[in-house]
């Protein structure tokens, strides 16, 4: 299905993104960035520990990173894909999976402060206790806590906007019906990533 495409300013169309594109594009884009998230994992050793949030690990198999982000984005998007079905028989699932998919791709710059050799131990820190990296270099801990909540927001605003679009629903119903279930995506895709995580490196440990 295409995008509906409008006038609108180019601000709107960045702040829109996933329901200006069409659903081919979406879908492929969101593949792009899935590999590119993985080979830049594979790299530094960064996995991803839920749908929102990554941690460092030792060496994973390139192939082991792109099945745990492929099995992290079905995970996360069937509980959408659900939801909108209900609500519309004609929501479909190619263009609910392909939105969902693109408007996760603002998550992958988590990453970067674990690409740079300075930042990689309190990275490391941060992603299980904040506070102690707050206490003992405020700065860098305020910077990562500054980052989370931007990615979280743009993360969050485009995965409405692009559940909106496939599901053609919209309104307050909508929006709480999304929370919730972006809610129990985020404590699923946790428990599957560290399921996965932990068998992948006890089969190559």
């Amino acid at each position: 299905m295409a995008a509906k495409r409008g006038g609108g300013s180019w601000i709107m169309n960045i702040v829109d993104r996933p329901a200006n594109l069409s659903s081919r594009n979406a879908l492929l884009k969101g593949i792009a960035w899935l590999i590119i998230s993985t080979m830049f994992g594979w790299y530094f050793h960064v996995v991803p520990n839920s749908i929102f949030g990554f941690d460092i690990s030792g060496y994973m198999p390139l192939i082991s990173i792109l099945v745990i982000n492929i099995v992290l984005w079905l995970v996360a998007a069937v509980l959408f894909f659900t939801v909108a079905v209900i609500r519309n028989r004609k929501t479909s699932a190619l263009e609910l999976f392909g939105r969902m998919l693109y408007a996760h791709w603002p998550v992958n710059l988590l990453m970067v402060p674990a690409s740079i050799t300075a930042l990689r131990t309190d990275y490391a820190s941060f992603v299980n206790n904040p506070r102690s990296v707050i206490e003992q270099t405020p700065l860098c801990g305020w910077l990562m806590v500054a980052m989370v909540v931007v990615v979280l927001v743009w993360y969050l605003y485009w995965s409405y906007v692009a559940f909106k679009c496939a599901g053609h629903k919209q309104g307050i119903a909508n929006v709480v019906l999304f929370i919730v279930t972006m809610a129990l995506s985020a404590l699923l895709s946790n428990v599957v990533a560290e399921a996965m995580i932990g068998a992948t490196l006890r089969m190559i440990g």
